[in-house]
This record gives structure tokens, C-alpha cells and sequence, in this order.
């Protein structure tokens, strides 16, 4: 049989084993909205002049390129959301 006070000793290392790895995931989460909003204000300019001046391409493109450039960094900012431990989204929404 097992040792209660044993168990517990197993079980807190396990959680503070743990735990480090959960803040890792908090700021490297929070490190990559700021490193991919700051990509975004630095190459503004050339992403107006390539895509929305340009008229001669089709709207498809446009649409195209509004949901894999914003589309991505709103699936960032709700990861890193989610991760930060300010919401539980275990339990339904």
C-alpha cells in the first residue's frame, strides 16, 4: 500500500515540475502577438502600396489575404488569451 505523506511528496513535485513550463507557455505566447502586431505596424506602408492600392487584382485576393494576415494574429491574440490563465476555457463559453 501506499505511503499517504509519500503520495504527496510525489504529487507536489510533480505540479512544481510543471509549473515552470506553464509560464514559459504564458510569456513566449505573449512575446509572439507583440513580435507579430509589431511586424504588422513595420510593413503597413508596403502591404498598402502591394495589395489594397494595387486595382488590378480580383477581389478574391483581397479577401484571401484579410484572412490569412488578420485572421492568424486574431487566432494569436486568443491563444495567447487563453493562455495567460485570466480565462477558463475548459468549461464552456
Amino acid at each position: 500500500m501506499l505511503d499517504p505523506s509519500n503520495a504527496a511528496e510525489e504529487y507536489v513535485q510533480t505540479i512544481t515540475s510543471v509549473l515552470p513550463s506553464l509560464y514559459i507557455e504564458r510569456y513566449l505566447s505573449a512575446f509572439a502577438v507583440s513580435v507579430a502586431l509589431w511586424d504588422h505596424c513595420i510593413t503597413l506602408n508596403e502591404e498598402f502600396e502591394a495589395v489594397w492600392v494595387n486595382r488590378e487584382q480580383n477581389v478574391l485576393w483581397h479577401v484571401a489575404y484579410l484572412i490569412f494576415r488578420y485572421g492568424t494574429d486574431a487566432v494569436m491574440v486568443f491563444t495567447a488569451y487563453s493562455l495567460s490563465g485570466t480565462v477558463d476555457v475548459g468549461n464552456g463559453m
